[in-house]
């Protein structure tokens, strides 16, 4: 069993470094691409292979171009049944 765990306690821990690779992403004006996607795929690939309860499943991601020809990146997830975290 998964115990429960002060969420928001996780997030403040995780927080700098969250922002610390959002600024690397930004700074670097490459969204789509480079070391970052080859790890993203690689973290992808391991996430892929989970199934974890209560833990939605992920099973693809891929890369849409919009008319600016700018690339955005998206995942197909299960659906997992529940209440919201805030409740």
């Amino acid at each position: 069993m998964i115990p429960f765990v002060d969420l928001r306690q996780q997030h403040e821990a995780l927080l700098p470094e969250l922002l610390a690779r959002v600024e690397v992403v930004l700074a670097s004006g490459t969204f789509v691409g480079g070391a970052e996607l080859e790890a993203f795929e690689r973290e992808f690939a391991t996430m892929a292979s989970l199934s974890v309860p209560g833990v939605a499943q992920v099973f693809d991601f891929g890369v849409i171009s919009d008319a600016s020809g700018e690339g955005r990146t998206f995942y197909t997830r299960a659906y997992v049944e529940g209440r919201p975290l805030d409740q």
